[in-house]
């Protein structure tokens, strides 16, 4: 676990896990900056908070509260840039490295997803000293990011097409599967915001597979082998019917799995036949350890 801990914090570019209990998955995280937030892969949330105090031209306490607001939720959106930067999108592939590579088309994404994230409404307060006046307060407020959110918004950035405009679309009828079940128990798993489906020869099946990660402690009892695999794929996120692929590998260059050719072309045609791989929302879940 230590030494995924470590990968982790080279692929967000310096971002250091923080508290006692470490994972990957579910964790606090820290900048070189100094900016602090939550990312939370199980459950797909970015979560961070802002503060901001009254200027010392407010007049009125109703308007150095109005304006402290405002600039705690300046700071939350300042702080979620800083976080975002460092996401890994595709395998090591952060938002950092799309704002150098095509630094116009980057921005402007950065600037949807700031305007997609959401106040917590029940996460924001102004905060006086029991000893002090209203000069003396703050207001803080938490802004969250579904990445949800992250993988739409960034998913015609990431994945342009290069497809020609007349191309024949998979023939056959639309699959019956609601969702997918990965089982990526005892491979080494870098989380991201896509992950490809690749076969031995590191062609893709899939290349923009949007999921949420299950650690195999979320479902109640000490379960494991083919028993957790039932519990997720019994998970409501999934539907009634999802397909559960067992990989054969993890990709060396940690895009995401190697499967066998046969699973391929079935997630080849749920690809073109469904939106399920890039939907998010829980509609891909993977099983990690």
């Amino acid at each position: 676990m230590r030494g995924r801990v470590l990968a982790l914090a080279v692929i967000l570019g310096g971002v250091l896990t923080c508290g006692a209990q470490v994972s990957i998955f579910e964790s606090g995280i820290l900048t070189p900056s100094g900016v602090e937030g939550t990312l939370d892969w199980t459950v797909g949330w970015i979560q961070v908070e802002g503060f901001g105090i009254p200027p010392k031209s407010a007049a009125t306490e109703s308007q150095g509260i109005l304006l402290a607001r405002e600039a705690a939720i300046a700071d939350a959106r300042r702080r979620l840039m800083d976080i975002l930067a460092g996401v890994p999108l595709t395998g090591s592939f952060t938002l950092q490295d799309h704002q150098e590579s095509e630094s116009a088309a980057s921005w402007a994404l950065t600037a949807t997803l700031i305007g997609r994230a959401q106040l917590l409404p029940d996460r924001e307060a102004w905060i006086v000293p029991a000893d002090g006046d209203w000069r003396d307060g703050y207001y803080q407020v938490t802004l969250g990011l579904s990445l949800d959110e992250l993988a739409s918004a960034s998913l015609p950035h990431v994945f342009a097409s290069e497809e020609p405009e007349n191309a024949e679309p998979v023939a056959g009828p639309a699959p019956l599967y609601t969702g997918v079940v990965i089982d990526a128990r005892g491979f080494p798993v870098a989380p991201a915001v896509f992950i490809s489906l690749l076969s031995m020869a590191g062609e893709a099946f899939a290349e923009a597979v949007a999921p949420l990660y299950v650690p195999s402690t979320t479902y109640a009892g000490d379960y494991d082998g083919d028993i957790l695999v039932e519990q997720a794929m019994d998970d409501p996120r999934v539907g009634g019917h999802p397909i559960l692929i067992r990989p054969i590998a993890s990709d060396p260059k940690g895009r995401g799995f190697i499967i066998d050719n046969v699973m391929g072309l079935i997630v080849e045609h749920l690809g073109a036949a469904t939106d399920i791989l890039i939907r998010g929302g829980g509609s891909v879940l993977v099983i990690v350890d």
